[in-house]
């Protein structure tokens, strides 16, 4: 401890206090079937302490992950510590976006594979799952023959609390997912349509129907005539509704039209064609999920509160947790595409 304790002072500027040198100590020494569990407080100077307890037990031949509460940490994190480590002949890594790899990031290339090569690695939880599936179930090698030896969890209530519900799964391009971008496109257009005939009247919201405006013989009316309809339950329940219709017609999905009027589609009707090895997914199993989350896209989902737009592409933020941007990750079921086409983003 001695020797730890130079080293901080000759790459820092103060010597470690007794209460870093004290919680080193006594997590340094568990018992062999557990491990330990402390509450440093804030301004106590955690990330030395990790720094130490790092080195020791690395040079002790372990291969030590530290588990750091953000991706964006682990990269300053990691070069604030190298010269100490450097010291012991200890190298030091990330699995972050700029190490290769990541939760979201690849993990396949040689620059995260030579990360993982480090005695010492620094990283978010979610981007160890992805690498850990990446090599384990993608067999791609990105840890390098890395195994799971000895974990120091920065701040675990972030880990096991806060983020207790996040989930990683690793993802790709489905096949001929191109084919239902126009699909998508008309799902989000029928709602912005839908929107504009909405108004509210004395506290209730009338759907506002218009008559054409040209006549039979072609010349255009002097008055519009508007017919307001009272719109029984909510606003969206009313849009999600008139929205479906429209989009199982276009799709001639005559099978999920309830009423028997509707089955009856002329032939100038417009018309969508999609993949036969689609329609009964699509159909089936993920129209209405899909108009669900551009619902959500156009009326819940705020710029700024639930993600943000950076170099023209939607970046999720954790608002119920962190606040943390997360740049790595996509929304599910067609909502960031929604989100893509109701900002023009990539």
């Amino acid at each position: 401890m001695a020797v730890i304790k130079r080293a901080v002072e000759i790459t820092t500027t103060f010597s470690p206090r007794e209460i870093q040198l004290l919680s080193a100590l006594i997590i340094i020494n568990p018992e062999k079937t557990s491990g330990r569990l402390s509450q440093i407080n804030t301004g106590e100077g955690k990330t030395t302490i990790v720094a130490m307890l790092a080195a020791i037990k690395a040079l002790e031949g372990h291969k030590i992950d530290i588990i750091t509460s953000s991706p964006e940490l682990a990269k300053p994190q990691a070069e604030q510590q190298k010269t100490f480590f450097n010291i012991f002949g200890l190298t030091v890594g990330h699995n972050g976006n700029d190490g290769g790899g990541g939760g979201g990031g690849g993990g396949s290339g040689t620059e995260i594979k030579d990360q993982y090569r480090a005695d010492i690695v620094y990283g978010a939880a979610g981007d160890f799952q992805g690498d850990i599936l990446r090599d384990e179930y993608s067999k791609l090698g990105t840890r390098s023959g890395r195994k799971c030896d000895v974990a120091i969890v920065d701040e675990v209530d972030s880990m096991l609390i806060d983020g207790k519900n996040h989930i990683v799964m690793l993802s790709s391009p489905m096949p001929a997912m191109d084919h239902l971008e126009p699909l998508l496109a008309t799902i989000w257009i029928q709602i912005e349509e839908t929107a504009k005939c909405i108004r509210e009247i004395n506290g209730k919201d009338y759907y506002i129907q218009q008559e054409d405006m040209i006549n039979d013989d072609g010349t255009m009316k002097s008055d519009a005539v508007e017919h307001a309809f009272l719109i029984e339950g909510t606003k969206e329940e009313f849009i999600k509704k008139c929205t479906e219709k429209h989009i199982r017609k276009i799709l001639r999905d005559i099978e999920h039209l309830t009423d028997d009027d509707d089955k009856i589609i002329p032939d100038e009707y417009p018309k969508i064609k999609i993949p036969i090895h689609l329609r009964e997914l699509v159909t089936k199993i993920q129209l209405t999920t899909w108009i669900d989350s551009a619902i959500h896209a156009k009326y819940r989902s705020k710029n700024e509160q639930h993600y943000i737009i950076k170099n023209g592409k939607i970046a999720p933020v954790d608002a119920q947790n962190t606040g943390i941007v997360q740049q790595n990750m996509h929304w599910n079921n067609g909502l960031h595409q929604f989100l893509q086409i109701k900002h023009g983003a990539k």
